[in-house]
C-alpha cells in the first residue's frame, strides 16, 4: 500500500519522529513504532513523499486508531501538488469538533479522557488571516500558533509539532524577524490547511488530563515555504 506523508512530528526526543499518511481510499495510516530521525533523512521522508510498505492496523482504541505496524517500507520520491492537496482534502472536516468528534470549545486545548475522540488526526481548512505563529516566551526556538476554524472556535498557543517549522525555530531563535516574515508569508497565500492530531493522553502540572490538540502540518497553496519543506 502506498500512502502520502501528512504528518511528520517531532518528539522531545530529538532522535524519534512520528509520521503520518494517506491512502488511496482515504484511511489515514501513523506508521508504528515511531521512526527513527536517521531512518527518515536516509530514505528523504517529508510531507508530501509517498511511502510504500505492509501496513497492518493494530486496532487501537480510538482515538489512536491510526496506528499500524509495517514492514517493507520504501520510500517513492514525491507526489504532485494536486495529490497533495487530495490527500488533506480526503481527510479534511468542517471543523475541529466535527473531525475530533467531540464537542471543541474556545481555548480548548485539552479534550478530557473521558470524552473519548473520534479519531486523533484530522485536517481542517482556515482563513490564513486567522492564523499566526508566535515563539515560545519561555524558549524561543520552540513555536506556539493561534487560530480559530470554520465555526469559529479559536485556540492560542498551540504546540506547532510540524517538523520542518519546529526545525526552522530551532536554527533561529533569536532571530523574531525571521518568525514574522513567515507569518507574512502565510496571509499572502489563497489557502491554509491545517493538520491536526491528539497527544497521547497525558496530565499537565495543572491537573488537565487528556489528549492535547497539537499542530502536525501548516500547508499553504498556491505558493509554499521552500526554506522548510518541499511537497512537490
Amino acid at each position: 500500500m502506498k500512502i502520502i506523508i501528512t504528518d511528520l512530528t517531532r518528539f522531545k526526543r530529538s532522535d524519534t519522529v512520528c509520521t503520518a499518511g494517506v491512502a488511496e481510499d482515504g484511511t489515514v495510516i501513523r506508521p508504528m513504532p515511531y521512526l527513527s530521525a536517521e531512518t527518515c533523512r536516509e530514505l528523504d521522508i517529508h510531507p508530501g513523499g509517498i511511502l510504500e510498505g505492509d501496513f497492518t492496523s493494530k486496532n487501537a482504541s480510538a482515538p489512536h486508531n491510526e496506528d499500524a505496524t509495517f514492514s517493507k517500507l520504501t520510500f517513492n520520491g514525491a507526489c504532485s501538488k494536486a495529490e497533495f492537496k487530495g490527500a488533506l482534502e480526503a481527510t479534511l472536516y468542517a471543523n475541529m469538533s466535527e473531525g475530533f468528534g467531540v464537542d471543541v470549545q474556545r481555548g480548548q486545548k485539552c479534550i478530557p479522557v473521558a470524552s473519548k475522540p473520534r479519531r486523533s488526526l484530522i485536517t481542517i481548512k482556515v482563513n490564513p488571516w486567522s492564523f499566526s505563529v508566535v515563539q515560545n516566551d519561555f524558549d524561543p526556538s520552540k513555536l506556539k500558533a493561534h487560530f480559530s476554524d470554520a465555526k469559529g472556535t479559536e485556540l492560542s498557543f498551540v504546540g506547532v509539532t510540524d517538523r520542518g517549522f519546529y526545525d526552522y525555530a530551532q536554527a533561529h531563535p533569536d532571530d523574531s524577524r525571521k518568525i514574522a516574515e513567515i507569518g507574512n508569508f502565510i496571509h499572502s497565500q489563497d489557502e491554509l490547511y491545517l493538520r491536526l492530531g491528539l497527544s497521547r493522553p497525558y496530565e499537565a502540572p495543572d491537573g488537565r488530563h487528556g489528549y492535547w490538540i497539537q499542530l502536525n502540518g501548516i500547508y499553504t497553496f498556491p505558493k509554499y515555504l521552500k526554506y522548510i519543506r518541499c511537497y512537490e
